[in-house]
């Protein structure tokens, strides 16, 4: 990945109209987007104009053709002008748009028109294009023999994230499971350390609920028994 980071560094530093075009390919909350953005603002510092939209901006292509009114069909003819024309154009998330066969037909466009006349795209991607067909597979080709692909490897950022929050709340010792003021102090446990206490309870007793649990298994069958302290309530299952 520092590779990668390293050639979009220098990419973004020494961009000029004409710069190849990128391709960043990889699974999902692997940093694709948030490269592009990067690429992006660097490229603005250098007041080069660019537009940056989610595949979605396909949709454009559709109202220029399709809108009954006036004003939105030509709105969106200025925006597909742009998107043709423009010296960089970041395309994020390309896949994620509803698979018809004119946003197929648009991107298409977008891709070869830009092709043809030299003007870089940047464009992300989490599509696998080795299961591309027909009209798809077209614009697999074009994307990976004429853009520098970058493949964007590791693990989803987010589920790393949760996983270094699940791992900054876990107790190791042993732990009262009720805070000062009676709450579920939320402890994470990967094994039985949350230590209960009636004593901790706050609520009046005739609100507090307490039942005992036992289990009895051989592997075929079970015999489950549920006690409630409180109403002395006993509910007994097998399966």
């Amino acid at each position: 990945m520092l590779a990668v980071k390293d050639a979009c560094q220098d990419w973004a530093r020494s961009f000029a109209p004409g710069a190849p075009s990128l391709l960043f390919m990889g699974g999902t909350g692997l940093g694709k987007t948030f490269m592009s953005a990067c690429v992006a603002r660097v490229v603005a510092a250098a007041a080069i104009p660019w537009p940056m939209g989610t595949a979605a901006a396909l949709a454009e292509f559709e109202h220029q053709k399709f809108s009954r009114d006036a004003a939105e069909a030509d709105a969106a003819g200025e925006k597909v002008k742009n998107y043709l024309e423009c010296d960089l154009m970041i395309l994020d998330d390309l896949g994620t748009e509803m698979a018809t066969s004119f946003s197929t037909a648009a991107l298409y466009q977008l891709i070869n028109t830009r092709l043809a006349a030299r003007r870089s795209t940047v464009i992300n991607t989490n599509l696998d294009f080795e299961s591309s067909a027909g009209a798809r597979a077209q614009i697999a080709s074009r994307l990976e023999g004429e853009y520098a692909c970058l493949p964007f490897r590791g693990r989803d950022i987010r589920l790393v994230k949760k996983e270094r929050e699940h791992e900054a709340h876990e107790i190791t010792a042993p732990r009262r499971l009720l805070d000062t003021k009676g709450n579920i102090a939320d402890p994470v446990a990967r094994r039985a350390l949350a230590l209960y206490s009636r004593a901790d309870i706050k609520a009046p007793a005739h609100r507090i609920k307490e039942w005992d649990y036992y289990l009895v298994n051989n592997g075929r069958f079970a015999v489950a028994l549920t006690v409630d302290d409180g109403h002395g309530t006993v509910q007994l299952e097998a399966w």
